[in-house]
């Protein structure tokens, strides 16, 4: 287990972030303030999970000491929850969400795309579009496409803090970037991808601008990445999650299978009567699982 990559770098967590660790178990939070004022501990931002690691009587224990912080609200998301990690957390309100997981077998065989999206990656290349990985201006491809995208769903992107942490991962070995171009060599498709310390490889940022090749350019894009993947040796491609449907068919129809992510919410009912907005968007649960 490295706590030099993914979530459990100092690159991701930046100065508000830490490994808590207990024993042999650990995992990846960051302090915030809610609103400005409300102190919190949660899952990193833009993560699908707290890389949560160990087992046994240090992971309930590591676990406990977090219940036991001084923190007013927290919210943590965990992959491969267990009914003990739940007693750990006794009163915390428990959400089951989702993301998606595409098996990669080794280096040697072929990623097992369905049949109808390879043939939406060979005609984006017929037609005159290219796939690159990790190009100059990369990683701004990625911030701009994933901002519009963002505003076309009327979400805050949070361009400054996105900004902050891609020029940390620019300059990280074991993160990378895959741009999709139509013919014209404009970008239509980009996708930030971060290898994490359990062997899989996230999708962590993606974003496409609106044309009659965005479609098939994310398709290529998200299957050239997926190589890439593969051959730095990861065993899954976590397709990041979304309670988007849209997003979500997506992901289904690449071929991913959905697994369950447990969302751990800690919260006073002041919180939740002042902020009501928040506390929906914390507990909508997944339909997928």
């Amino acid at each position: 287990m490295s706590d030099a990559i993914g979530y459990r770098s100092q690159a991701w967590l930046g100065p508000s972030g830490t490994i808590q660790r207990a024993g042999d178990a650990s995992m990846a939070v960051q302090s915030t303030r809610l609103k400005r004022l409300i102190p919190a501990l949660v899952t990193p931002a833009w993560a699908v999970h707290c890389d949560l690691q160990g087992s046994g009587p240090d992971r309930i224990e590591l676990l406990k000491e977090i219940a036991r912080g001084p923190s007013a609200v927290k919210v943590l998301d965990v992959v491969g929850a267990t009914p003990e990690d739940g007693e750990a957390l006794h009163g915390w309100t428990h959400v089951t969400r989702h993301t998606r997981h595409l098996d990669l077998p080794s280096s040697a065989e072929v990623i097992p795309w369905p049949s109808h999206r390879l043939k939406q990656e060979r005609r984006f290349l017929r037609e005159g579009g290219c796939v690159e990985v990790n190009p100059a201006n990369g990683w701004q491809e990625v911030r701009s496409l994933h901002l519009q995208s963002r505003a076309r769903k009327s979400l805050d992107g949070r361009p400054e803090a996105l900004t902050a942490l891609l020029e940390n991962l620019r300059h990280e070995p074991w993160a990378y970037n895959v741009v999709a171009y139509d013919r014209e060599g404009n970008p239509v498709a980009s996708g930030g991808f971060v290898e994490l310390s359990n062997g899989a490889t996230v999708y962590a940022f993606g974003g496409q601008q609106r044309s009659k090749a965005s479609g098939l350019a994310s398709v290529a894009m998200v299957m050239a990445a997926g190589k890439v993947a593969q051959g730095r040796g990861s065993h899954v491609l976590d397709f990041g999650g979304s309670l988007d449907p849209g997003v979500d068919q997506f992901y289904k129809e690449l071929g991913g299978k959905a697994v369950a992510v447990s969302r751990f919410i800690q919260c006073p009912l002041w919180f939740r009567r002042m902020f009501p907005g928040t506390w929906r968007a914390w507990t909508q649960p997944s339909t997928m699982v």
